[in-house]
């Protein structure tokens, strides 16, 4: 459909939504008036015409204000990216409904905007046998909110909307994402993943880089465009974990499942015992065998936007919890057929095969088509534990097989050591080089041609002829099928190689408190001095003194394996007069008072676990948005140097920003928030202070004298690495204010900006590097117990680093408890989605070895 077919569809369904909503009623009132019927007459039953009439216009305008509430309902749950809630109403009314609605919003330039541009399938040429077009058309996903960037700041070419090959079609209906939502799950969770990985093998001193805007955008969509696969394949692991239930109760084996239709209200079941009997609740088609059970497809899953990181931290790799034996790829929706009309998509149900029942897979089709499909079906599988073999001479298909694995260069050649969930054997263009013979490992062989008469009885068939309809083997009528381009993947590919680049940062100058002297020198968010420029020579050398001067460089490293490097950033070496300026902090004690304190008269914003706001103000009286006013808190505390009336609002609500800034309800907000850290009782002012009237541009709203655990932590830290080995103290004290996973218990639904600042990875590293300093002292001191309680803490913080991992291995290789340092490195090699020591990075993997030699040495020495 082209744009302007498009647009024309949508602007003469919203028409007709609006003599729905306003010439039904201007109509009843203009021929009926008032509907009520007279009670008097009904009491003694005076059916006459105009009680009748009445009695119609009653139920009439009845009728029209429950369609108002469903169409009120519906656009509430489209602008909010939410499921449409179950209503009664009239049979295909949640449909019509849909499409009433998701057409208006599409004439409205501030909703009806693309997300990601994934491809469905082009229709072909009328011969199977001959190339089919090249181009595809790209469409939206569902809940889609705003336009994807190709860079950080990158302006659109001026040239972007005059291409004729790409047009940007809208899915009118929720249905039509389903199969793309899988996509969009499998390319987030990669991205996600490689950033875990970059995360956790940060050196120490150094951060992961951080996300250019455009890119996090993009990964911000793809986020949301995978609530939908989320929801479905929970779905379908808690409808199949009870199917196994029902029937080891009736002490009948498994079922062997090949494929599952899922809509938004049933599920559909071909398996490969037709005769076999379904237990309750499901029923059985007697004519094909196939098995249906009547579930909504939200009725046992959760999509709402929940963003505790006690469930899942952001900087986890995002690992499947659902553990099925069965590995479900897309290949198509149901079709529609019409007579006098070409056949159509459904828009609302998915069709799923499962590749762990099929031994042999053939696709069949015109070669970009084909291609199209199998590209949709590897993008489609659930990532964890997967691995595609692909052999062509095509480089799309190609470099799928490392996209969709671990970025290791043994993944990327196909290596014969990590088995392949699924191998492919494109004949239509063959690689150079033959296809060396599959191991029995090997569940399913797809063999890619155009070849019609190729196909084996034993095989399962997708045939995708000349209109893009898909018949199957398995399915007796005509699929739609599923289709995504190499073009398509084009906006989504600096976010993938982007994520590929194991890139740090130096950490940045942190923006101090209120409270901290404005003597002190100029540190970074970890709390390490910045280097300055070197003073003039001296007469004499003065001598370099470091947290670790106790011991020797050699020391450290065969207690430890941090070598010289590391240990310059861990802990800094300082000549006297860099330590007297760097120890200028003489409130600290103070604070760390005032902290502990029963009568604080200061704001205290816990962050170093459970977040918690304690403050001595007036509490408003909507007590339950204390969670809301808290993100507030922490969102002014992530930016000390403050914010705007229209950042705040861009922040809190970025899919609806112009609309609130406009009203009154950040302004409330705000205000709730004053009233409620209080004012200084010194000075009497608002610790959050009051802004200008008709200024949110100018007026920086931010917190002074808020008192943190972080900033408490970071200022511990500089006073120790300014003082050396005395205060190894000033460490412990920074750790003890540690209460759990840092940024623990965030409200559901809020907190999405926290994507487009580095906020929890730097707290995280802060502990991290804190914890390592602490076990490189103790490991070198051969005290590990005391290094592994120190390396603990870090692990209850929600560190996942290769540092913190590596020095739990250090303290159980001292303490001889082999089988302890052996769980630790395997946790370790997991977190990497490694198999063998040889998967994790370089840098960890040297500190590695340094351990092993140093505990070979250690073993051979004579005591």
């Amino acid at each position: 459909m082209t744009p302007a077919r498009l647009y024309i569809r949508a602007i003469t369904t919203s028409a007709a939504l609006a003599v729905i909503l306003f010439g039904v009623p201007l109509l009843l009132s203009a021929a009926v008036g008032n509907p009520l019927p007279d009670l008097d007459a009904l009491r003694v039953g005076d059916l006459s015409m105009d009680v009748l009439i009445d009695l119609s216009a009653s139920a009439t305008w009845a009728g029209w204000a429950y369609f108002v509430l469903l169409i009120v309902v519906e656009t509430r749950a489209q602008i909010r990216h939410r499921p449409s809630p179950v209503m009664p109403g009239l049979p295909n009314g949640p449909n019509l409904i849909q499409t009433l609605v998701a057409a208006a919003l599409l004439t409205t330039p501030g909703v009806a905007v693309p997300a990601v541009a994934l491809a469905a399938p082009h229709p072909a040429p009328p011969d199977l046998g001959t190339r089919a077009a090249a181009t595809s058309a790209p469409i939206t996903l569902v809940h889609a909110k705003a336009p994807i960037s190709h860079g950080a700041d990158q302006a659109p070419s001026p040239h972007e909307h005059e291409t004729t090959d790409r047009r940007d079609d809208f899915v009118v209906g929720m249905g039509a994402g389903i199969g793309l939502s899988l996509i969009a799950a499998t390319l987030s969770s990669i991205i996600r993943r490689r950033r875990h990985h970059q995360a956790i093998a940060r050196r120490p001193g150094h951060l992961p880089a951080l996300v250019p805007p455009g890119i996090a955008q993009t990964e911000q969509r793809l986020r949301d465009g995978s609530r939908v696969a989320e929801a479905l394949r929970e779905h379908l692991h808690r409808t199949l974990a009870d199917l196994h239930h029902a029937l080891s109760a009736q002490n009948e084996p498994p079922v062997s499942i090949l494929a599952v239709r899922v809509d938004y209200a049933s599920l559909d079941m071909i398996i490969t015992e037709p005769d076999r009997k379904p237990p309750q609740p499901w029923h059985q088609d007697t004519q094909t065998g196939t098995w249906t059970l009547h579930t909504p497809l939200w009725a046992t899953t959760d999509t709402s936007n929940d963003t505790n990181l006690a469930a899942e931290d952001e900087d986890a790799a995002p690992h499947s919890t659902h553990r099925t034996t069965e590995q479900w790829t897309w290949i198509g929706t149901s079709t529609t057929h019409t007579p006098g009309r070409r056949p159509s998509p459904e828009h609302d149900d998915v069709w799923l095969l499962n590749l762990n029942a099929i031994h042999a897979l053939r696709v069949i089709g015109p070669a970009d088509t084909a291609t199209h499909l199998v590209r949709a079906m590897i993008l489609s599988q659930d990532p964890t534990g997967t691995r595609t073999e692909i052999h062509s001479a095509t480089q799309e298909l190609t470099e799928l097989s490392a996209l969709t694995h671990r970025a290791t260069a043994a993944a990327a050649t196909n290596d014969p050591a990590t088995p392949a969930t699924l191998r492919i054997l494109d004949q239509i263009h063959p690689a150079t080089s033959p296809a060396p013979p599959a191991a029995p490992a090997h569940p399913t062989q797809l063999i890619l041609t155009s070849d019609l008469a190729s196909a084996r009885p034993d095989e399962v068939r997708l045939v995708v002829d000349a209109t893009g309809l898909l018949h199957t083997s398995i399915t007796g009528t005509p699929l739609t099928a599923a289709g995504l381009s190499d073009q398509a993947l084009h906006p989504i590919r600096p976010a993938l190689e982007e994520a590929n680049a194991p890139a740090t940062r130096t950490p940045p100058p942190h923006t101090p408190e209120t409270s901290t002297s404005p003597q002190n020198p100029t540190i970074d968010v970890l709390g390490t001095p910045i280097p300055t420029p070197p003073d003039p020579p001296a007469s004499a050398p003065s001598a370099q003194v470091s947290l670790l001067h106790t011991h020797t460089r050699t020391q450290i490293t065969a207690a430890t394996g941090i070598t010289g490097h590391d240990q310059d950033t861990i802990a800094p070496p300082l000549t006297p007069t860099q330590q007297q300026a760097l120890d200028t902090d003489p409130g600290l004690d103070h604070d760390l008072h005032l902290w502990h304190s029963q009568n604080c008269p200061r704001p205290r914003l816990s962050l170093l676990g459970p977040i918690h706001v304690r403050a001595n103000g007036n509490l408003p009286p909507r007590g339950h948005r204390i969670p809301w006013w808290t993100e507030i808190v922490v969102l002014l505390s992530a930016h000390p140097e403050g914010l705007s009336y229209d950042q705040l609002a861009e922040l809190l609500w970025p899919d609806d920003a112009l609309n609130k800034a406009a009203g009154n309800q950040p302004r409330q907000a705000i205000s709730a928030v004053r009233r409620w850290l209080g004012t200084d009782p010194d000075t009497g002012a608002h610790y959050l202070p009051e802004g200008r009237p008709g200024t949110s541009q100018r007026t920086t709203h931010r917190i002074d004298g808020l008192l943190t655990d972080a900033d408490l932590a970071r200022r511990l830290r500089t006073r120790a690495i300014a003082r050396g080995p005395a205060a190894i103290p000033d460490l412990e004290t920074a750790l003890t204010l540690v209460t759990g996973r840092i940024l623990d218990g965030r409200r559901r639904n809020g907190y999405d900006w926290l994507t487009l600042t580095p906020l929890h990875s730097d707290l995280t590293a802060l502990i991290t590097d804190t914890a390592h300093t602490l076990a490189a002292h103790w490991l070198t001191a051969h005290q590990p117990d005391r290094a592994e309680k120190a390396s603990r803490i870090a692990i209850l913080a929600g560190s996942n680093d290769d540092i913190t991992h590596l020095d739990l291995i250090a303290a159980a290789t001292a303490r001889e408890h082999h089988t302890e340092a052996d769980w630790w490195l395997q946790r370790l090699i997991t977190a990497h989605d490694g198999d063998i020591e040889e998967d994790l990075p370089p840098a960890t993997l040297a500190r590695l070895q340094h351990l092993r030699r140093s505990a070979r040495r250690r073993a051979q020495r004579p005591d």
